[in-house]
């Protein structure tokens, strides 16, 4: 079967390369640093100085100093949607490009090997990769946020369920880099579409009320949202609708995106 051998081929390969590796530790350093923070707020009690007093009575920013399950989360979250996610976009949003660009793909398609068995197998191996380090990070940061901090009233059922929302959103945005650049076959482009998706887009769509419900809503970047304020905005406060909704629309859009980049392989075309 042409698909299982390319896919084995992947695997040795994506062992082989730095980038993995480099994704991996990117993820340990996320759970790392939001556990350091912890670490500095603890000694600076421990040391007898008051750092709400850094807040001036503000409580929302007095939230970003509390030793809590939500303050962790949320450090570990915004290093993995912000920094880790550029690092991830640019790295998978040139991955077919490259390869065809170095003249890699002309003896597997000479040998009758398909197109789209050769951009599948690349998109399920790389997702499987990913995953492994997201989930690395996010185990990392559990245990360090039951170690080092109290719950704060969030639940280790909550807890588990936002690594769901971060591990779901920095997928989606893998698939849209990756997919992107096998329809394009330039890494330019999906790179610039991938990074403006991420930043713009979410602010763009949370200006657009549909039924008095933010668009946002409806879309993968609900997850984002929730991630990022990690407790600030309880779940109960979304709807079943909009969880729903915005989950249908994930799948939705990773279907579609891997659909179209195995219908757009006329790679031979290109390598000439």
């Amino acid at each position: 079967m042409q698909l299982k051998a390319c896919i084995k081929k992947d695997f040795i390969e994506l062992f082989k390369t730095k980038k993995w590796f480099t994704l991996f530790f990117a993820s340990v350093g996320c759970a790392l640093l939001s556990a350091l923070i912890i670490v500095i707020f603890k000694v600076l009690q421990s040391s007898g100085v008051d750092v709400s007093s850094f807040t001036g009575g503000d409580a929302e920013l007095a939230s970003l100093f509390a030793m809590t399950y939500s303050t962790s989360f949320m450090y570990f979250a915004i290093y993995l949607t912000t920094y880790f996610t550029i690092v991830m976009i640019v790295f998978y949003g040139g991955i077919f490009s490259k390869e065809i660009k170095e003249k890699k793909w002309i003896m597997p398609l000479s040998c009758g090997i398909k197109a789209e068995n050769l951009v599948l197998s690349k998109v399920i191996v790389n997702f499987i990769g990913l995953f492994v380090t997201l989930l690395t990070g996010c185990l990392l940061n559990f245990i360090f946020s039951l170690t080092l901090c109290t719950s704060g009233g969030l639940s280790v059922g909550t807890l588990l369920l936002y690594y769901l929302m971060v591990i779901t959103f920095v997928l989606f945005m893998y698939v849209l880099a990756i997919c992107l650049n096998a329809i394009t076959k330039n890494n330019k482009i999906a790179i610039v579409v991938s990074i403006v998706a991420l930043i713009l887009l979410p602010e763009i769509l949370s200006m657009i009320s549909v039924s008095n419900i933010s668009l946002v809503n409806y879309t993968p970047y609900l997850f984002l949202n929730l991630v990022m304020s990690a407790g600030a905005v309880g779940l109960n406060t979304i709807s079943a609708v909009e969880y729903i909704a915005a989950s249908v629309t994930t799948i939705g859009i990773i279907l579609l995106l891997v659909v179209l980049a195995l219908s757009f392989n006329k790679i031979k075309k290109v390598e000439k």
